[in-house]
C-alpha cells in the first residue's frame, strides 16, 4: 500500500484553519493589558533611576566647581596683604572677579550645572567679567550660580573697617580673613553655639544660590530646590548639606542669630 504523507502547516496557518478553541495559542485582552502595564511600570522605574543618577552627577559637577573656587580663594588670601579670602567690601558683595586668575579664567566654574545660568566673557569698562560681578537672580538668568559670603557676624558687636577707593568704610560684620576665621568665637545662642570656635572647617565662603525665595536656605527656586545645597568651607572642602540641616550649618558659619520662626523647617 502507498503511505499517505501529511504536510504540517506552520503554527499560525494551522490556527487560521482551526476553530478558536483550546488548541490555538494566543493572548487574551486581559493578558495583553497586564503586559502593557508591566512594561509601563518598568519604564517609569528606569526613568526615575536615570533622573536620579543625572541629579547626583550634576551635584558632583557643582561640587567640583565650588572646590576650584574655594581653593582659588585660599590662594588669593595667601597673596592678599590682609589675608582676606575675597575682595568683598560689604555684606552684599557677590563679585567674584578676584578669584578669576586663580581658576585659570575658566568661566564655566561659576555656573551650577543644575541651572541654566550663563556667564559670558563680556567685559566692563574696568576690564572685569560683567556676569560674575553679580549673582544670577534665578536659575534661568545670566550671572554666577554661587553666593559669595565674604563676611560673618552680622548683628553682633563686631565690625570691620574696609579701605575703598573713596576712603575708609565701616562694615558692621567681620570680614573673613585667615586671622579672623581662625580666631572667631560664635556670639549668638541659636542652636547652642554661643562661645564655640567654628574655625576654617565650620566657616563657609561659597554656597549654591539660596537667595531666590528662602534667603540663605534652599528653596523651590534654588539651584537644587529644597533638597539641599553644596557649600564650600575655608578648609578647602565642599560638602552637600541637606535642606533640613542647612540652617544649622549656615548659623554656625555666619553667626546671625536668626529667630527660629525665620527658619522654614
Amino acid at each position: 500500500m502507498r503511505a499517505c504523507s501529511v504536510r504540517k502547516l506552520p503554527g499560525d496557518l494551522a490556527c487560521q484553519g482551526a476553530s478558536r478553541g483550546r488548541g490555538c495559542p494566543g493572548f487574551t485582552l486581559i493578558e495583553l493589558l497586564v503586559v502593557i502595564g508591566i512594561i509601563a511600570v518598568l519604564a517609569g522605574m528606569m526613568g526615575a533611576g536615570w533622573s536620579g543618577a543625572m541629579g547626583v552627577a550634576k551635584r558632583a559637577r557643582c561640587a567640583s566647581n565650588l572646590r576650584q573656587l574655594v581653593m582659588g580663594s585660599i590662594l588669593y588670601a595667601a597673596d592678599d596683604r590682609g589675608g582676606a579670602y575675597s575682595a568683598a567690601v560689604d555684606t552684599g558683595t557677590r563679585d567674584m572677579n578676584y578669584v578669576l586668575p586663580y581658576v585659570a579664567r575658566q568661566l564655566g566654574v561659576f555656573v551650577c550645572p543644575s541651572t541654566r545660568n550663563a556667564v559670558k566673557a563680556d567685559l566692563t569698562k574696568a576690564g572685569a567679567i560683567a556676569d560674575i560681578e553679580y549673582l544670577a537672580p534665578n536659575a534661568q538668568s545670566r550671572g554666577t550660580s554661587y553666593v559669595l559670603g565674604g563676611f560673618m557676624g552680622w548683628r553682633t558687636p563686631h565690625f570691620t573697617d574696609i579701605q575703598t577707593k573713596t576712603g575708609m568704610k565701616r562694615v558692621y560684620s567681620v570680614l573673613k580673613t585667615e586671622r579672623s576665621v581662625d580666631s572667631y568665637i560664635h556670639h549668638h545662642e541659636l542652636f547652642g553655639l554661643k562661645g564655640l570656635r567654628p574655625g576654617p572647617s565650620g566657616i563657609l565662603l561659597l554656597t549654591d544660590n539660596c537667595l531666590a525665595d528662602a534667603p540663605h536656605w534652599p528653596g523651590t527656586a534654588a539651584n537644587h530646590p529644597k533638597d539641599g545645597a553644596n557649600a564650600a568651607f575655608l578648609d578647602g572642602r565642599v560638602e552637600w548639606v541637606s535642606g533640613r540641616r542647612f540652617p544649622y550649618v549656615y548659623e554656625l558659619s555666619q553667626d546671625e542669630g536668626r529667630l527660629r520662626s525665620q527658619i522654614p523647617w
